[in-house]
């Protein structure tokens, strides 16, 4: 969630950022149409992505569709930008820049399991112990949280699956 909030939250260091991810700038008039409201005035909405894809290069560069924070000005500076970004490197991914898709574990990836070992832990081993939570869905650390009399089975599933026994 804390990628999907970036940019996207009201009160700071609550999961997101207030700044950069997926907020869009509503403060440049070239990236925002005003939409009338039911009940009369109007709200700012992003441009549609076609306009979007069409802005200038170079004055994204400076202008950034994106909400910034005003501490990160230099980024926007044609002089400062780069070595701010330098300096910054670990914030600015941390904090700003969203991930364009979302994380790894959540579905298959036949690319890195080619030769079929990629497997579904919760349909794989649901049968084999007495899971210790109520509802016996598999979570994301139960591989880390989990005692090992409870998951023995998924570590030798990775060593025979490894070919780490000789």
């Amino acid at each position: 969630m804390q990628e999907k909030l970036k940019g996207r939250m009201t009160v700071p260091g609550i999961v997101g950022s207030m700044y950069g991810g997926w907020g869009f700038n509503l403060s440049d008039q070239d990236y925002y149409i005003e939409v009338p409201l039911d009940g009369g005035g109007t709200e700012k909405q992003p441009i549609p992505a076609l306009s979007a894809n069409a802005l200038d290069l170079l004055q994204l560069r400076t202008r950034p569709f994106f909400k910034k924070q005003t501490s990160d000005n230099d980024l926007f500076q044609e002089t400062s930008g780069s070595s701010f970004a330098d300096a910054n490197r670990v914030r600015l991914l941390a904090e700003a820049f969203p991930a364009r898709t979302l994380a790894t574990g959540r579905q298959q990836v036949n690319a890195l399991f080619t030769n079929g070992d990629n497997f579904d832990m919760q349909t794989s081993f649901e049968n084999i112990w007495s899971w210790p939570r109520e509802n016996r869905n598999w979570r994301h650390s139960d591989l880390r949280e989990v005692a090992y009399p409870y998951i023995y089975s998924i570590f030798d599933k990775f060593v025979t699956t490894g070919g780490l026994i000789q």
